[in-house]
């Protein structure tokens, strides 16, 4: 009798994941799982997206948009494995999940950052300065005719500050400007007799304008008392008038800028004693520019510098048979105060044949060349360290109407205080005047 068949149930073969073989039941429980943390990972990112957006970092929150859509589209993967249309479902969750993610970034408020403001600048507080002035004129015995400045120095507000730059010159009633040559300080106290007043003005050393404002002024308060003064290419007869005023410029420190002062020149008769021409050694800067000579001379080891030194007729007087001498010496820098009384005697035999008469106000300017001692290595290192000054010194003899004088020139080169560059100075012996006749 033939025997039935038996039917057997299905085999049932485990589900391998990788290389691991696990129940169909477990790889249910894996893939909701996964699907779980890819949930809860997309959750914690759109967290942070609008914390981040919060705190105004909107590049992080678009960094943690992407993350949420990249668990959302993982969860919708592993929940789509076992439709037969998966891959449809896919592109289409994909293509949503990225049109989402730009629609929440766009509604998603960007707080509105204003630029920073630029820092406010601080007002920079600047000296204001004032002062009073007084000027004087002084007939020309040592130094020509002399414009005289005292005063103070007010720095009104403003930090403190020292003063430079010291210049003079006078403004004169047609308006036209005259510089002035500045003259140093004395070594010692110098007793002026101001025209038609019974007192005198003692100039000490220490009281120089340029060397008092050295000290920085406070705001509020003032230099303390100062003299300044100054050559003026002018008769003095011709600043007493009432009508000529004295400007004082100097510039601050902190900032550069320069400040004036001005004072009015009083009227004096003073100056009216009988009047004669006036023969004038101009400034070094002058004398080059007429002569076409280096207003430095050249000073090398082995050979002599050489100086030219010129007068004019500074008078509306003629000028009759002027004669001069020069000389060029190296002198001690602590000698400047005797330095002209030393050499006078050797002026005597350098003089020139006489010249021509010059007449009022000419443009005419005498001069000669006058070489120094031939320089040695020493004396460069001398002159470079302020140790000795090439001096010229100088007389020219002239008459006019009246008589007959004698002009002096004595001027320095010296070295500045960075001992590379050289500037002339005057001594207090030049464009004094003598009667000799």
């Amino acid at each position: 009798m033939p025997r039935k068949p038996e039917i057997l149930p299905p085999e049932t073969r485990p589900v391998r994941i990788g290389p691991f073989p696990v129940p169909s039941f477990t790889k249910t429980i894996l893939r909701w799982g996964a699907i779980l943390a890819f949930l809860g990972w997309a959750g914690w990112s759109l967290q942070n997206f609008f914390q981040l957006r919060g705190i105004v970092n909107v590049f992080a929150s678009r960094i943690n948009l992407a993350f949420m859509c990249i668990a959302v589209f993982a969860a919708f993967w592993l929940g789509t494995a076992q439709s037969e249309r998966r891959v449809a479902w896919r592109v289409s969750v994909a293509v949503i999940m990225i049109l989402a993610a730009f629609a929440l970034d766009w509604w998603a408020p960007k707080p509105s950052v204003a630029p920073p403001s630029p820092p406010a600048k601080s007002a920079v507080a600047v000296p204001e300065l004032g002062g009073e002035l007084g000027a004087h004129v002084l007939e020309s015995k040592t130094f020509g005719t002399v414009v005289l400045l005292n005063g103070i120095i007010t720095n009104r507000t403003g930090p403190a500050t020292s003063l430079l730059g010291w210049k003079l010159r006078v403004l004169m009633p047609n308006g036209s400007l005259i510089e002035g040559q500045p003259l140093a300080a004395e070594e010692s106290n110098v007793d002026i007799s101001i025209p038609e007043k019974t007192y005198k003005l003692a100039l000490h050393p220490e009281d120089y304008g340029p060397t008092v404002t050295q000290r920085q002024i406070p705001g509020g308060n003032t230099s303390g008392g100062f003299w300044f003064w100054g050559t003026i290419k002018l008769r003095s007869e011709e600043l007493v008038t009432g009508n000529v005023q004295a400007e004082l410029e100097f510039s601050d420190v902190l900032t550069g800028n320069k400040h004036f002062l001005h004072a009015l020149i009083p009227e004096s008769k003073a100056h009216s004693s009988t009047i004669h021409a006036q023969v004038e050694y101009p400034t070094m800067e002058d004398i080059a520019v007429s002569t076409h000579n280096p207003l430095i001379p050249a000073l090398r080891v082995g050979e002599k510098p050489v100086v030219p030194i010129g007068f004019e007729n500074a008078s509306a007087i003629t000028v009759k048979s002027p004669a001069d001498a020069g000389i060029v010496r190296l002198v001690s820098r602590n000698r400047h105060a005797t330095a002209f009384g030393d050499h006078r005697s050797e002026l005597e035999s350098e003089f020139n044949p006489p010249g021509g008469d010059i007449p009022p106000h000419s443009d005419t300017l005498g001069w000669h060349s006058y070489e120094g001692p031939i320089l040695s290595s020493k004396d460069i290192g001398n002159l470079i360290e302020g140790v000795v000054d090439l001096c010229g010194f100088g007389a020219v003899r002239w008459g006019d109407d009246t008589g007959r004088y004698e002009t002096y020139f004595a001027q320095c080169l010296m070295v500045e205080k960075d001992h590379r560059s050289f500037s002339w100075h005057m001594l207090r012996e030049n464009n004094t005047e003598r009667r000799i006749q």
